[in-house]
């Protein structure tokens, strides 16, 4: 065997060995966590004690959100919690949204509408939104989101848990799932997405909190400069600039929300380049502060960033490498020898991961684990396309032309 092909199976065993070691830290980390902190919490339909009400301003962006906004601000209308107003921002859309927006103040005495003619982006929607609210804590969210009737409660509640917490993210659950592909998503919040949260909360840093569902202390926002209105995923800017300075951001499960996500593959793919985009362009802003000043605690987020980085690029390349060597495209002489063991390894480490993390969020959701039967094919899906978008996202950052404004489009949200 040459040294060319040694090295080859050793990029190989890589691809096959840090989503094994990753899913052990993962389970390990997660059910601490939930044991420690999580295990006698009551539940997200029962409402939190809260020492104090401080007055709340629910923050909705909307371009070209007709179909959903109606359905949005009724959900929200129902919300628990005693003092709050609503302010939707219609940033330039060419549908009806703004007809309907003008419609449901006469419907909605907390509601406030504000037209913005351009098109700015989602960072400058909730910007001006913040800065015209009346609140002490501000609630952001997507515009065809619906909250279950406590999540601004609990979202309230964690942020008044300790001084210093300046964000809270939520629990967003998936409510089409009328396809393969959404019904994988349902299992991937839970054993991915959820599941990485709660080990990230051992370390009180989170990577991002979801822009669907999450709340912020005005005077943490302020502090940290509000949002940057040039970059692509306002949750994860948001996130590492309240964390530069020094505010925690927590993630509470029982504050509930139901999303719209793509069922088709185009849809998924722009969907998680945009994701993978955001995450380089956060790194190459706050990247180095984060791995000099080592009092913020980033370091361990950096490192799992680039060692996925890392995971995506290789295998780009070795299916790059194999599918030319297919087509004898490559006449070098070598086998590619891929592991046998590594395929029942990871399956049944999968399957435990799933089966773990879909018990822990039963209580928040029930009848999850039948869902556990579609998640077979999550490797098959999600990985292909995750590392595809992770690698094209960075060189993306990379090269991206410095704007003024991250303006949006009406997202893929599957088959209606």
């Amino acid at each position: 065997m040459s040294g060319y092909e040694n090295y080859f199976n050793y990029l190989v065993e890589f691809i096959f060995a840090y989503p094994f070691i990753m899913s052990i830290i993962w389970m390990v980390s997660a059910v601490y966590y939930v044991l420690l902190f999580e295990r006698k919490a009551p539940g997200p339909h029962v409402y939190p004690d809260l020492p104090f009400i401080p007055p709340v301003s629910i923050i909705v962006p909307c371009h070209n959100e007709s179909a959903n906004i109606r359905e949005t601000i009724q959900y929200l209308a129902e919300t628990t919690y005693p003092d709050y107003e609503i302010i939707a921002v219609n940033d330039g859309s060419t549908d009806d949204t703004a007809i309907v927006l003008n419609e449901l103040t006469n419907l909605y005495a907390q509601l406030r509408v504000v037209h913005l003619k351009k098109n700015r982006g989602k960072p400058t929607a909730q910007r001006i939104g913040a800065l015209m609210s009346k609140g002490d804590i501000i609630v952001c969210m997507d515009g065809d989101a619906l909250f279950e009737p406590n999540a601004v409660a609990w979202m309230v509640f964690t942020l008044l848990r300790r001084k210093r917490i300046g964000g809270v993210t939520g629990n967003p659950r998936i409510r089409n799932r009328t396809s393969l592909l959404g019904k994988i998503q349902v299992g991937e919040f839970s054993s991915i997405i959820g599941m990485i949260k709660r080990s990230q909360m051992d370390l009180a840093r989170i990577f991002t909190v979801s822009g669907v569902i999450c709340a912020f202390k005005k005077a943490a926002l302020h502090e940290a400069g509000y949002w940057r209105t040039d970059m692509i995923t306002d949750d994860i800017d948001i996130t590492w600039r309240l964390m530069q300075k020094n505010w925690l951001v927590f993630y509470q499960p029982s504050a509930i929300c139901w999303i719209l996500m793509p069922e088709t593959l185009k849809g998924l793919w722009k969907q998680r380049l945009r994701w993978a985009q955001g995450g380089a362009e956060i790194m190459f802003a706050y990247g180095k502060t984060a791995l000099f000043n080592l009092k913020l605690r980033l370091l361990p987020i950096v490192i799992d960033y680039v060692l996925s980085l890392i995971w995506a690029n290789v295998l780009v390349i070795v299916v790059g490498i194999w599918a030319l060597k297919k087509v004898d495209l490559i006449s070098y002489d070598f086998n590619i020898f891929i592991p046998t063991h590594w395929g029942l390894t990871l399956a049944l480490t999968f399957l435990l991961q799933s089966t773990i993390s879909m018990f822990i969020d039963s209580k928040y959701e029930k009848g999850i684990l039948k869902t556990i039967v579609w998640m077979i094919w999550y490797p098959f899906a999600y990985w292909v396309i995750n590392a595809g978008t992770a690698f094209t996202g960075f060189y993306k950052a990379l090269f991206k032309k410095q704007t003024k404004y991250a303006v949006w489009v009406s997202p893929d949200r599957g088959i209606q």
